[in-house]
């Protein structure tokens, strides 16, 4: 008896030991379970800049260059091991500065090669020195300079035909990245009236919010039904107070396909605001828009954590990335950019005359503009827009830097003939506009006569204008910057005081 007794305890005690002999064991192997689809998120970035306007150059501190935006979108991509940052150009991205015009953009376009940007898409600056100008960069001819990324245009139409060049400028682009694909769709918003109209013969914006929207639907369409699994809508256009109430952003949050929203981020540009936000949708992730403050001082980010289980991008995080915020920079970039300013140094670094005296726009610069339009085509009146007019001009060497960072536009000065009531009319109607001057009464306009006027091409060809445009005109081929430089050069000696001098022109009639 007591020997089954001890049998029974000992058996017992064995259990006890194997029991914690198993439980040790699973402690030091546990039971590998692999974590089910629905957990499984991947992670996009999408990058954006717009209206960078060919600042590219690095300030006096080795600060605010592409170089160093480059350097801090490497960062981005190295976050994780997975290729899944997008880098787009939003629009506006070639022109205002020196060095950039020099190459008419080209160095900008090296540049973006360089950061390996997946696509760009159409500003209305795009048609300043001529579109065709500007397309040469996706014609495929490396001899003229040539783009690794595609052009993207849904809206612009040449000829009534939508502008499209094979593999290089199309409506959307389809990009495969880490377990995702990403359609990327890109719009000109409703900026016509920002483009010099003797630039846009034979092409026509569908640019309207309605009919944005409208081409959202069918090209988002067309891209899941080729497997796209997030959708990006590209728009130079935006709405300078509030970008989450520009009309186009709202009705593109309403779109759908099938049973869920069809697009996942909206990039604007166009207005120069640094400005986010997110549209409410019910039912669904709300709608992240980004547009930063352009001219390069930052650029967007917006992150979209998308899960693969339920095909749906769950949550979004967008922010700012300051430019200034780093020295460091990506070196490969920065030495495109000092190439192109040692092939351009003449031209970049000539020194025309001494300025005595800081000055921004206002009215003895507009003064001192028509009166070289005037002196220069020997007519007695002259128009021009104050927009023609962008940065002030610091006290110092007045080079090609400072002046083609204050009149950057290389719009061509049109002779015609106008009678003084037109003129007139004209002046009130756009007072707040353009600025008027006229050979003998100042800003004062003699209605009983008539007047040979010098006027921007920008001005004349716009609807500003068009009521009193007439078939009769000529085109002087003059740039309002270039009489700057020559009337310039001629004060080496005794420099320049735009407040005294803006009378004083000295050079003589071009035609």
């Amino acid at each position: 008896m007591i020997q089954i007794l001890f049998l029974k305890f000992t058996m017992k005690k064995l259990g006890i030991i194997f029991l914690l002999i198993l439980l040790v064991s699973c402690n030091k192997n546990p039971i590998q379970t692999t974590p089910s689809n629905s957990d499984k998120v991947v992670n996009i970035n999408i990058i954006e800049m717009n209206d960078i306007h060919g600042h590219v150059e690095q300030d006096a501190s080795k600060r605010s260059g592409i170089s160093n935006a480059s350097y801090l979108i490497e960062q981005i991509r190295n976050e994780d091991k997975a290729d899944n940052t997008i880098l787009i150009g939003n629009g506006d991205m070639l022109q205002e500065t020196a060095i950039s015009r020099v190459s008419y953009g080209e160095v900008v376009i090296s540049a973006m090669n360089q950061m390996k940007f997946d696509c760009m898409g159409i500003g209305n600056h795009e048609f300043d020195w001529g579109f065709d100008r500007f397309l040469q960069y996706f014609d495929g001819d490396e001899t003229n300079g040539e783009a690794n990324f595609p052009l993207l245009n849904a809206n612009v139409y040449y000829k009534d035909q939508l502008l499209t060049i094979e593999n290089k400028v199309t409506s959307s682009i389809l990009l495969e990245k880490e377990d995702v694909k990403v359609g990327v769709i890109s719009y000109i918003g409703d900026v016509y009236s920002s483009i010099n109209a003797n630039m846009t013969e034979n092409y026509t914006f569908k640019a309207k919010p309605n009919q944005i929207a409208d081409s959202v639907l069918t090209e988002g369409k067309a891209l899941k039904d080729k497997g796209a699994d997030i959708i990006i809508v590209n728009i130079h256009g935006g709405n300078a107070d509030d970008i989450k109430e520009y009309d186009a952003n709202n009705l593109i949050a309403d779109l759908k396909y099938k049973e869920n929203y069809l697009v996942d981020a909206v990039i604007n540009g166009h207005t120069h605001t640094k400005q986010d936000g997110k549209i409410k949708r019910t039912g669904g992730a709300d709608l992240p828009v980004v547009q930063s403050s352009g001219k390069l001082a930052d650029f967007g980010r917006i992150d979209l954590t998308y899960n693969l289980n339920t095909k749906k991008v769950e949550k979004s995080q967008i922010r700012h990335i300051d430019v200034n915020s780093t020295a460091k920079y990506t070196m490969e970039v920065e030495n495109i950019i000092q190439d192109y300013y040692q092939r351009s140094k003449d031209v970049l670094e000539e020194v025309y005359c001494e300025n005595q005296v800081s000055f921004y726009r206002g009215d003895a610069l507009y003064e001192y503009a028509a009166n070289l339009m005037m002196t220069a085509t020997n007519t007695t009146a002259a128009v021009c827009n104050t927009g023609a007019f962008r940065n002030r001009v610091d006290e110092g060497p007045f080079d090609f830097d400072a002046l083609y960072s204050l009149n950057p536009f290389d719009n061509h000065i049109i002779i015609c003939e106008i009678s003084g009531l037109n003129l007139k009319k004209f002046y009130d109607a756009n007072a707040n506009f353009e600025f008027v001057y006229t050979k003998d009464y100042g800003a004062s306009i003699a209605t009983d006569q008539m007047y040979q006027l010098a006027i921007v091409d920008y001005v004349y060809f716009s609807n500003y204008f068009a009521g009193y445009r007439t078939d009769s005109y000529m085109d002087t081929e003059l740039i309002l910057r270039d009489l700057m430089a020559d009337d310039l050069r001629l004060r080496k000696d005794k420099g320049f005081n735009i407040y005294k001098d803006n009378k004083n022109i000295e050079i003589g009639s071009y035609v």
